[in-house]
């Protein structure tokens, strides 16, 4: 018996160390497939990792390319608003243009009604001949046929003409003439008034104040001059600036620039243009702040003016 525990005794250590053994092959064995779970795991975080920083890249590229697109919409909306713009004031101008034209479609039909007309004159020895004088709306020389022993007696193409004959032709010449009254004055000058003003890309300068406008050509409302028959004009436009603003103006006929005047952005710069140009008639002069972003002109005095004056039709 006591053999037996004896023996018993002398076993325990080895069966608590092949335990032991055998406990810790087991902790490892696991140690060593969670490290390799995590190995795994940490690869794949990698991986999202990368693909998360390529998707902000393109995600911040995008960004710029939204940036630009929405910048490049905003500056083709204020095209297209000054564009609308501009076809409003030429279908205003288109319309203005076409009354005149109706009005003088409408003096040349009368004026060839009365193509035909006959006077009648009595003629100076008292014979009661009938005198025919013949006109046209382009004023053809007028042609009597009267008594040849008339005193003071005058020949024009032929025909004999008496002093009382000349003063009746000349009278008749005068009262028929395709000319509109003004037509051939033409003369207007305006400036800008009200203190600062500013002006974007391509706006009409507003010259609020007329000195003058003979024949009326000048539009006020829209700051315009519209020409009412072919000739050589004395065109003339004066701009100045605000402080530290630099300013392009210039003059432009049919949307077409014809002259220019440059401010520069030291203390109240000023500059002036005047030119000789042939115009057409219907064409529109008109000034307009020119390329750049928005600036000041001054009009706290007249120092913004545009004159224009008909020299002579041709």
């Amino acid at each position: 018996m006591l053999l037996g525990i004896y023996i018993v005794l002398l076993t325990l250590p080895f069966h608590y160390a092949s335990a032991t053994l055998t406990g810790n092959y087991d902790v490892n064995h696991k140690l060593t497939v969670i490290t390799e779970q995590f190995e795994r795991l940490y690869q794949k975080l990698q991986t999202v990792k990368q693909k998360l920083d390529t998707t902000i890249e393109e995600n911040q590229i995008f960004k710029e390319r939204t940036d630009v697109q929405s910048k490049d919409i905003k500056s083709l909306k204020v095209k297209m608003q000054e564009v609308l713009e501009t076809n409003t004031h030429l279908t205003e101008r288109i319309d203005t243009v076409s009354e005149e034209n109706r009005d003088m479609k409408n003096i040349l039909n009368t004026l060839l009604e009365n193509r035909e007309a006959d006077v009648h004159v009595p003629n100076d020895n008292g014979q009661n001949e009938k005198e025919i004088v013949t006109f046209s709306s382009v004023n053809v020389p007028v042609l009597f046929r009267g008594d040849e022993k008339v005193r003071n007696k005058k020949i024009q193409g032929g025909n004999i003409l008496s002093t009382k004959y000349m003063k009746e032709k000349r009278l008749l010449l005068n009262s028929l003439t395709t000319d509109s009254p003004g037509v051939s004055r033409v003369a207007f000058s305006a400036k800008l008034t009200g203190g600062v003003v500013q002006l974007g890309q391509h706006q009409t300068v507003g010259y609020n104040t007329v000195y003058t406008n003979i024949g009326n050509a000048y539009n006020s409302n829209h700051n315009h001059f519209i020409v009412p028959e072919k000739g050589v004009y004395l065109l003339s436009f004066t701009g100045m600036n605000v402080d530290g603003q630099m300013v392009y103006l210039e003059m432009v006929k049919n949307g077409e620039e014809i002259a220019i005047v440059y401010c520069s952005p030291k203390a109240h710069s000023m500059g002036s243009q005047t030119i000789v140009e042939v115009l057409e008639k219907g064409d529109i002069v008109w000034v307009r702040h020119g390329p750049g972003g928005p600036a000041q002109i001054n009009g706290n005095d007249a120092y913004n003016t545009f004159t224009g004056v008909l020299l002579f039709s041709i």
